[in-house]
């Protein structure tokens, strides 16, 4: 079967999701909410209602946000002509519940409660793998475990855990995303996730450890390091000829008005939803569906963003501030 008879029913489903994203008038109506229950009842006018229940309380809303992805990837699954791709997406979650199991382990503590179930890996039988010290892994799971084990020991410190598996989460997401568009979201967020970073150790003043940066950015760790160790005034310009310096040079100038990386990171949200609206224009192919479920996971920080700042009583604009733009 060629390329078009291969994708042609599930682009066309994923087609018909794409409409039933949150477009920017839901999310304006959730912004103007007199709070979090308000805030819900907007969203249970829309697809989320099929998870909503009985948790149509504005404190359980990461509990909203979990079914609706996990029902998502559910269903996306049933049509993909990809299961693989999609299970490297939610292999993202395994790692996730493995630093959890692992930090858990080491401080002699119960975190069962951070443990969700969007991996391939159901999180129970994590909990079984690691009471065998992971022996049951996957190869490649297995291998990182073990890294960071062994940097755990000679340091005892749990952060490096925490680098570690990021490392080599990234490492394999990127050496198994056999999709040039998939791999090129990867590489996007690795760069910029070490700019985040380098501009992390400038403000902390902290050593730059080995692990600090991710593997197979296209921006070179020799300039990264520069970046850190270098005046102020000169980061900017470091990475002025990369793709990034409009990211950069605006996340720079929110950073120092308010002292925070927030601005940056809904500029690295603005950035990475482009570059997957690019699957819109693409007919036949695995890009359309591998770009929904990343969006659908970016309108899921919008979600999350605005519960949070309702719970808490943020003024409307200061919530508005923090928010990208839709997919939709």
């Amino acid at each position: 079967m060629g390329q078009e008879g291969k994708y042609a029913y599930a682009v066309t489903r994923i087609r018909v999701l794409e409409t039933r994203l949150l477009d920017r008038g839901k999310i304006d109506r959730m912004l103007d909410a007199r709070d979090a229950a308000s805030a819900l009842r907007v969203l249970s006018e829309t697809e989320y209602a099929e998870v909503m229940g009985e948790l149509a309380e504005g404190e359980r809303y990461e509990e909203i946000l979990g079914a609706e992805l996990k029902r998502v990837y559910q269903v996306v699954g049933s049509f993909s002509p990809d299961p693989d791709l999609i299970d490297l997406l939610r292999s993202r979650y395994d790692f996730q519940n493995i630093k959890v199991l692992l930090k858990a382990g080491h401080l002699g503590i119960d975190r069962d409660d951070l443990l969700v179930a969007l991996g391939s890996i159901p999180p129970d039988r994590l909990k079984e793998m690691a009471a065998g010290d992971f022996v049951d892994l996957p190869p490649a799971y297995r291998q990182i475990v073990a890294e960071a084990q062994e940097e755990f020991k000679s340091t005892g410190d749990p952060q490096l855990i925490d680098l570690v598996i990021d490392r080599g989460m990234y490492d394999y997401l990127y050496t198994n995303a056999r999709v040039d568009f998939l791999r090129g979201y990867f590489l996007r967020l690795i760069d910029l996730t070490n700019i985040k970073t380098a501009m992390r150790l400038k403000r902390s003043r902290a050593g730059v450890i080995r692990w600090a940066f991710l593997p197979h950015g296209s921006v070179d760790p020799r300039l990264l390091l520069e970046a850190v160790r270098e005046p102020w005034d000169a980061f900017g310009p470091k990475f002025a000829a990369t793709d990034y310096a409009a990211v950069v040079e605006e996340g720079l100038r929110q950073l120092e008005a308010k002292g925070t990386l927030t601005d940056y990171e809904c500029l690295v949200d603005e950035y990475l939803l482009a570059y997957l609206r690019q699957a819109k224009y693409v007919a036949f192919g695995p890009e359309p569906i591998l770009a929904y479920l990343l969006a659908k996971e970016l309108e899921g920080r919008l979600v999350r963003l605005i519960m949070v700042g309702k719970i808490n009583n943020l003024p409307k604009e200061t919530i508005k501030e923090r928010l990208c733009d839709v997919y939709a």
